[in-house]
């Protein structure tokens, strides 16, 4: 494509070169073209120096040559089918085609017409002021032009763009890889940072999928369900890690969470030994880039032993609530008893009395 377009751009340089010469021939018209032969011959012969001009050549209207650039081709007849499409257009004409060689060229063909009227300068100027008049021409001027030249330049012209088009695409990709080597280097350095700091957390780090499949797991949680390795839970349902008995709050708890809700749910884990502990889960929804959410993290913090002091000081609660009954019992029956007592001690005075008498 860049080829096609450098020698479209070429070959109109070239068109504009050629059709430029040929009017500035053809606008002196055929008389004055015809009594000044000599001039025109030397302007031929020593004023042309563009390299992509071939020849050029003034034919009358018989078609033979009687000026050009190349002395050994005038009094020559010429004839072509270009110039017979020429003489049927009436008019500037141009063909653009292979020569016998095979060379690619460009052939510029213009009228030349009689003049009525010229007033000629002097000699040292050579300048002419014509009424044209639109008559048959009185013969042609023909300038043929190589494009192999403009070629050559449009591929030497686009090898230097593409290039230079290289060299900037090298520093572009070396300075990319740099930064990508370096954002990725940083980026490995988050996510070891990351990872550390999971693996390090004390309490027990989960990431379950949508559909409750568990993702990923910390040591600590790993030890917390008695799995010697991270295979023996990850792609399992979690929920087969938690009591029957708290299965339902869990599920309810976890669609919530993919609703974009945060949730705190103390349940039972049994572990793949048969052991039960108690755990509280603080749950929240991880999002992706797009704020879509992918999957619930989860710290779960063991509280069994939390919940076998509350269950040994609810106990103890009920042993001082049940002492302190125990206490008030004792107390009201020693109260009675030393009211009784002192009943009884009236009574046998009296006895004692009666029994004096």
């Amino acid at each position: 494509v860049l080829i096609g377009k450098e020698q479209i751009r070429t070959r109109e340089q070239a068109e504009r070169r050629g059709l430029a010469l040929a009017r500035g021939l053809g606008s002196v018209g055929g008389t004055v073209v015809s009594d000044n032969l000599y001039l025109v011959q030397r302007s031929l012969t020593e004023g042309i120096r563009d390299p992509d001009i071939r020849r050029v050549l003034v034919l009358d209207a018989q078609h033979m040559v009687i000026a050009s650039d190349q002395v050994a081709l005038i009094g020559t007849i010429l004839s072509n089918d270009m110039l017979c499409e020429a003489e049927k257009s009436g008019r500037e004409y141009v063909s653009v085609g292979a020569d016998d060689q095979g060379q690619e060229r460009m052939v510029v063909f213009e009228p030349v017409r009689e003049t009525e009227e010229r007033d000629r300068a002097p000699a040292s100027g050579s300048s002419f002021k014509l009424n044209d008049s639109a008559r048959q021409p009185a013969g042609w001027i023909l300038v043929e032009l190589s494009l192999e030249e403009s070629k050559l330049q449009a591929y030497d012209t686009l090898t230097r763009q593409l290039l230079a088009t290289l060299a900037l695409l090298l520093v572009a990709v070396t300075v990319v890889r740099k930064t990508v080597r370096r954002l990725s280097g940083a980026l490995r350095t988050a996510e070891d940072q990351f990872r550390s700091i999971v693996e390090s957390e004390p309490e027990c780090v989960t990431t379950v999928s949508l559909d409750g499949t568990l993702l990923s797991i910390n040591p600590t949680g790993l030890a917390l369900v008695e799995a010697h390795s991270a295979d023996e839970v990850i792609g399992r349902p979690f929920v087969d890690l938690i009591h029957p008995d708290d299965r339902a709050a869990f599920q309810k708890s976890h669609h919530a969470i993919c609703e974009g809700q945060s949730e705190i749910l103390s349940f039972r884990m049994r572990g793949l030994r048969g052991a039960l502990r108690w755990v509280e889960a603080h749950s929240a929804p991880l999002r992706d880039p797009q704020r879509n959410i992918i999957s619930v993290l989860s710290i779960n913090r063991d509280i069994t032993e939390q919940r076998r002091m509350e269950q040994a000081l609810r106990d103890s609660e009920a042993q001082l609530r049940q002492s302190q009954k125990m206490e008030a019992m004792g107390k009201l029956a020693g109260g009675i008893a030393h009211d009784f007592n002192n009943l009884l001690t009236v009574v046998i005075g009296c006895c004692s009395l009666l029994r004096s008498r």
